[in-house]
């Protein structure tokens, strides 16, 4: 098994299976070798005080209470803080403090470190040990991963099911635009010692969570595993309950599609693209072209199956927006894919115009209020995208008929 660091800080008892299927789990670093590999890793990120401000980023806490911190913010004190406050609601968390009261504060750290698991079938082991021989012999070279490689195809397919897993698991509603829980997206990214300044930012925000273990904002609490962690539980069970061979592959490109839409899309008309065709891939199919024009036919499968399901999954919604706003979304979609981009700007144009310059407090310029109007369409079909997969864990036989008939 390998690992990829998430953005979780907590001590658990035992692996949170996330898909027996793929063979993923959510842990903290047991063995040794692990537990040194991420100390090494937060040591060079948290304690290079000649390198931390060659960018001119200074977001990393001090990691000891000294004379000099004693009245700032540390990981030593934040350690504090965390044992007081989660002792109370969390037994383990007692625990893990007594059985480790010993170790250095980087070292509690690793410990509690979440590592999201794979199983690269023991391909990693044996290239440690080709990387010995050479050495040793003196033979310079170095090994190459490509894909097929269980170490890059497993390690890819974890990420992008993370993806698919934090759109049905978030609690940030309208504000989620795609991240995951990991800290990075691929396996190599901590095993080079580097300043990370990802990490140095979710120290900083285990320290601000370290104060009490309540949440009081509903947005969130999928960013606390405590919180989330039954719902956690019970969504990877439905998820490998309605996987099997013959949609395996359709789950995992539509988690690569989520993923690439988060890091790899800065354009906001590509990802809105992107987005749509998650969509097109779940419920559209490809009319008789001799009968119907292509485009017009999945523009209609596109807003009347869609609204069918997120209608279904939440009754409240009021259609006529949901019509308008599936049309609006598919219209822009078309625009971008066709390259037809002055109509997108006149759509944008139009839609600012509308806006009560009352509320714009913050005096934002034309440029930036399209901008968010784009992002806002972007948010909603990330909204649509997980009603449509709720109701596919639901009921998968009802959404494959609707997508071919």
């Amino acid at each position: 098994m390998n690992f990829i660091l998430t953005t979780y800080i907590y001590p658990i008892d035992k692996e949170i299976q996330i898909s027996s299927r793929f063979n993923f789990s959510l842990d903290n670093p047991r063995t040794e070798e692990e537990i040194q590999a991420v100390t090494s890793y937060l040591e060079k990120s948290m304690n290079s005080p000649s390198e931390f401000y060659q960018d001119g980023w200074n977001a990393n806490l001090p990691i000891h209470i000294t004379e000099e911190t004693k009245d700032y913010v540390s990981v030593e004190s934040t350690l504090q803080n965390f044992e007081e406050n989660y002792s109370k609601v969390d037994k383990y968390v007692k625990k893990f403090f007594k059985n480790n009261k010993d170790k250095s504060i980087l070292e509690k750290i690793a410990r509690m470190w979440i590592v999201g698991r794979f199983d690269d079938e023991g391909h990693f082991e044996s290239m440690k040990i080709t990387n010995k021989e050479m050495q040793e012999s003196g033979e310079r070279g170095f090994i190459m991963l490509d894909k097929g490689n269980p170490v890059v195809d497993n390690s890819n397919n974890l990420t992008n099911f993370s993806h698919l897993i934090s759109l049905l698991l978030h609690t940030e509603g309208t504000d989620y635009f795609g991240k995951s829980f990991f800290l990075h997206q691929e396996h190599l990214s901590s095993q080079e010692l580097k300043i990370d300044r990802f990490l140095n930012q979710t120290i900083l925000m285990f320290a601000f969570k370290s104060h009490t273990s309540e949440i009081h904002h509903e947005q969130e609490r999928w960013l606390s595993i405590l919180h989330i962690k039954e719902d956690l539980i019970k969504l990877s069970n439905e998820l490998d309950s309605i996987i099997d061979e013959s949609n395996e592959d359709k789950i995992l490109f539509v988690s690569n599609l989520l993923k690439i839409a988060s890091e790899e899309i800065k354009d906001s008309r590509y990802k809105l693209v992107t987005l749509i065709s998650i969509i097109e891939l779940l419920l559209t199919h490809s009319p008789n072209y001799q009968r119907f024009n292509v485009e017009d036919s999945i523009s209609k499968q596109f807003k009347l199956k869609t609204s069918i399901l997120v209608y279904q999954n939440n009754k409240e919604i009021d259609l006529g927006w949901l019509k308008n706003r599936l049309r609006d979304i598919y219209n822009q979609r078309s625009n971008i894919a066709h390259g037809n981009f002055k109509e997108l700007e006149k759509y944008l144009e139009k839609e600012v115009k509308k806006l009560d310059p009352k509320e714009n407090t913050l005096n934002w310029s034309n440029e930036t209020l399209k901008d968010t109007i784009l992002d806002n369409l972007i948010s909603d079909v990330y909204s649509f995208i997980r009603a449509i997969m709720e109701e596919y864990i639901k009921d998968r036989k009802m959404v494959e008929y609707l997508k071919e008939n």
